[in-house]
């Protein structure tokens, strides 16, 4: 690890003094004596906050997975004092980060959860208990993840499709290569497939009232 690691991570100070962002009153004064109009430099100047660069501190714990943690905690202890303020703020990082006392389910890092169960690890990294090796844990993949359903086909000329934070029940005609009327439903040209699963457009649409959504099933 970096020696000037707690100075790469954290490059600026806190408020404070002179980096107070918001000044107090100057000496006799009071709210009813200020300006109507006045610049904002004397008020806004100075300005300090803390901002911590986390991504070295990152980039150096990803380049170890696979290795013994008890190395890689001796490293960074080497060059970091805890006993300070910055050293104190960055273990913290750390320990947010690194998860070093997982329940492992199935081969699978799990911690306990808030109010009782245990729940999957899918952030970060994890010490395995069993070689005591750095590992990452499994991330979630969005793309990956089952899709809600956001459409359902009635028949051939009518679909439901959740848009705008609603149900909508839309008519649709067989796209002929030009569209006579724009697509109400705001399916650019080019997209048919992807919203109605066919070449077609919409050329109305009105939202469904409750009885409706249960008559037909939708969450």
């Amino acid at each position: 690890m970096r020696k000037d690691m707690s100075k790469v991570v954290i490059d600026t100070a806190r408020h404070g003094g002179r980096g107070l962002i918001y000044r107090p009153n100057r000496p006799g004064e009071d709210y009813e004596n200020y300006h109507l109009i006045e610049s904002m430099k004397w008020r806004w100047r100075d300005r300090k906050e803390q901002s911590d660069r986390l991504k070295p501190l990152w980039g150096y714990l990803h380049k170890h997975v696979g290795k013994p943690w008890n190395d890689v905690w001796s490293d960074i202890c080497e060059h970091m004092d805890f006993r300070s303020v910055l050293g104190f703020h960055i273990r913290s990082h750390i320990d947010q980060y690194v998860h070093k006392h997982p329940h492992m389910i199935d081969g699978v890092p799990h911690e306990i959860g808030y109010g009782g169960p245990w729940r999957e690890i899918v952030y970060g990294l994890y010490v395995d208990p069993a070689d005591g090796l750095l590992k990452q844990c499994r991330e979630v993949s969005y793309r990956s993840a089952p899709k809600p359903v956001s459409y359902k086909v009635i028949d051939d000329h009518t679909q439901l499709h959740w848009l705008h934070g609603g149900w909508f029940l839309i008519k649709i005609v067989r796209n002929q290569g030009v569209r006579l009327s724009p697509d109400v439903a705001g399916t650019a040209p080019g997209k048919e497939y992807e919203t109605y699963g066919r070449n077609v457009y919409a050329i109305s649409k009105r939202q469904i009232s409750r009885k409706e959504k249960k008559a037909w099933g939708l969450p």
